[in-house]
Order: structure tokens, then C-alpha cells, then sequence
């Protein structure tokens, strides 16, 4: 029932959707079960001997807070850790890491400006084909200085229109490795989605970093997000206005729980096809990691999805080039008691698990 399908006369006649009243206090959070040691300490930063020493304890202990479980992460590493700052460790739902600080440092640049494209030069703006029916865009030259490539994969809303280029070339500029899955029905089962990562690892090794994944897209597609983001190979996810009908393209709600690794999770409050009340908010509420929900006053369906994500492709950008690539210019537009994006006027924000 995605527009794509049903836009106008000339697309068929499109379902009524009732957008819900939904209630967004902005950057309220709830610790409760999903706190994560986001930012608790571990000494990550300060001491090296402090770093992934929150796994080892922390990260089975289910339950407790974000600042309780990271502290004791820290403390796991070195004495000298309790004073060290936010990192990969302190989780506290037995479950998967913030990814923050995923492995340390990736060698990549600073971005210094996520608005505009990158300093890689890439393949194509419309991407290649390969693999499983996929679109591939990327850096036009891989491995460069050693550098090892993180990857992002996407799913495309229903009917499968390759109208997201813009967002892909500039991930891809920034360093991404983007596997778009063509498939435009089917999308919510996440299948093809992991087909392209597949692909990609096999295709562009040694230079792709596998260990580093993020999954996004967009309405169907972003429900086939959440179901790769219970792949054990993610480390962070972006759905972007997911469609989360049980059935719908392959969905299945019971994936909602079983998520690997934090979620930024978007909406548009002019959305009336997978409307926030209906398709986001119960991920908000059921969802076992920390996330962090935007919703985009005025953001529609159907012109951010045939217009490159325009209002999301940055934020996209921000969350995973600090969760993939560890770069930590962006950590202060999620995270914090005064993350910037709470108190930007565009978008209304809930956080659980993240502070």
C-alpha cells in the first residue's frame, strides 16, 4: 500500500490512512531495561588498557542502568578506566553494543560537513549492478592508505523505484560501501537486503570492513531493515518511515524485539501511509535496544521517498558514521543531555536507552 504504487490518478486510488495523534515530549528518556552504558565509563578513551573491558562483565548482566553498567565496564578494563569516557562496553540487556565505539578508530577523516558530499570520489551516482539484483555505490577507489570500508544496506519502498541515488552518493562520498536491494516486493523480509550484503563482502574484500554494518530504508524497505537488524553481523540500524504491517512484504513484528544493535528511528509527521502512530511508535515502545526516534514536523511519505530521503539523509550520515566509522563530531547530535537534534524545531525527538 506503499505510494509508490498508488500515487494519484495515475498510480491507482490510494487507501486512506489515519494519522494518529501521536505524543512526542522532546529528548524525554527512559533508561528503563534498554540502558545501555551509552554513557557510563569505561575508560575506551583514557586508558588503554580500559578498552572492551565493559563486554567481558557488563554485557550479560541484563537489566540495571546505562551510567551503573557502563562505570562497571570500565572498571572491568583497569582501575584507571572508572575515569575514561563513553565506549563499546556497559551494556546492560545482555545484548548487542551501542556500537559507538565498535573496535576504536577506522582511519577514516572527520566529515566535516554532512551536508554536502564527501571527499571520496564515487563509482557512479546512479551505483552499478551486481549480486542479487543490487545497486552498488561507492568510493571509486577502495583501499586507499589502508582504509577498510564500512556498509551500508538499504531496502527500497514498495514497487522497487530506484529514486534514493542522492542519499546513496552521498554515504558513499563520505566512505560507504551502499548495497541497495532492487527488490520491490518482498522488501520487508529483509532477504534481499542480505543477499547484497553477501555480495558486497565477498565482492570488494579485502577492502570492505564487514564487521562494520549498518541497514536502513525506506517504508517497506525500512521494515526490511528492522528484520536484518536481527542479523548478528549489525551494529547499527536507520529505518527510515518503516511500514511494519504484520505480513507485509515478508514483516514479521516478532523482529521488533530481537534487534542487535541501537536504532535511529524516523518518521514524518505528515506521514499517512505508515503513520507514526501506527508504524513507528510501536517500535518506539516494543524494541529490546536503545533508540533514538525522530519525527520530522511536516515530513511526508511519498516526497521523501521520491525525493532521495532529502529530510533524513544527513541524520542517516551522522548516526552511522559515529556507530560505523567512530567518528565522534556526531555523538553530541544524539546523545546527552543537551543532544542537539532535541532541541532543533524540525524535529519532535523520543530517546530510550540513549542519554
Amino acid at each position: 500500500m506503499h505510494a509508490f504504487l498508488r500515487l494519484g490518478a495515475s498510480f491507482g486510488l490510494m487507501p486512506a490512512f489515519v494519522l494518529g495523534a501521536v505524543a512526542l515530549s522532546s529528548c524525554s528518556a527512559d533508561d528503563a531495561g534498554r540502558a545501555r552504558g551509552v554513557d557510563g565509563v569505561n575508560g575506551v578513551d583514557t586508558d588503554v588498557d580500559g578498552v572492551d573491558g565493559a563486554d567481558a562483565s557488563a554485557g550479560s548482566t541484563g537489566g540495571g542502568t546505562g551510567t551503573t553498567a557502563g562505570s562497571s565496564g570500565g572498571q572491568t578494563g583497569s582501575t584507571t578506566g572508572a575515569t575514561g569516557t563513553t565506549g563499546a562496553g556497559g551494556d546492560t540487556d545482555g545484548g548487542a553494543s551501542d556500537g559507538e565505539d565498535s573496535g576504536g578508530s577506522t582511519g577514516f577523516p572527520p566529515i566535516s560537513d554532512s551536508t554536502k558530499n564527501g571527499p571520496f570520489p564515487t563509482n557512479n551516482p546512479r551505483g552499478e549492478a551486481g549480486g542479487p539484483n543490487c545497486s552498488i555505490h561507492r568510493p571509486a577507489t577502495l583501499g586507499e592508505n589502508g582504509l577498510r570500508h564500512p556498509v551500508i544496506i538499504w531496502g527500497m519502498g514498495t514497487g522497487g523505484f530506484n529514486t534514493y541515488q542522492a542519499a546513496f552518493d552521498l554515504w558513499a562520498s563520505n566512505g560507504f560501501i551502499v548495497a541497495a536491494a532492487l527488490q520491490g516486493d518482498g522488501q520487508g523480509s529483509g532477504v534481499e537486503m542480505l543477499g547484497c550484503l553477501d555480495y558486497v563482502c565477498t565482492e570488494y574484500a579485502p577492502n570492505i570492513d564487514c564487521s562494520r554494518v549498518g541497514a536502513s530504508g525506506h517504508s517497506q524497505g525500512g521494515g526490511g531493515a528492522l528484520m536484518v537488524g536481527q542479523d548478528p553481523r549489525l551494529l547499527a540500524t536507520a529505518p527510515v518511515q518503516p511500514y511494519i504491517g504484520q505480513g507485509f512484504g515478508g514483516f514479521d513484528q516478532a523482529s521488533l524485539t530481537k534487534q542487535v544493535g541501537p536504532m535511529l528511528l524516523l518518521s514524518g509527521t505528515a506521514d499517512t501511509i505508515a503513520a507514526p502512530a501506527q508504524h513507528q511508535q510501536p517500535v518506539f515502545e516494543t524494541t529490546n535496544v536503545p533508540v533514538f526516534w525522530a519525527n520530522l514536523v511536516r515530513g511526508d511519505h511519498v516526497a521523501e521517498g521520491f525525493n532521495g530521503i532529502a529530510g533524513y539523509r544527513v541524520m542517516v550520515l551522522e548516526w552511522f558514521a559515529l556507530h560505523l566509522m567512530g567518528d565522534k563530531a556526531f555523538r553530541a547530535r544524539f546523545y546527552g543531555p543537551s543532544c542537539t537534534y532535541c532541541s532543533d524545531t524540525k524535529w519532535m525527538v523520543q530517546r530510550e536507552g540513549i542519554n
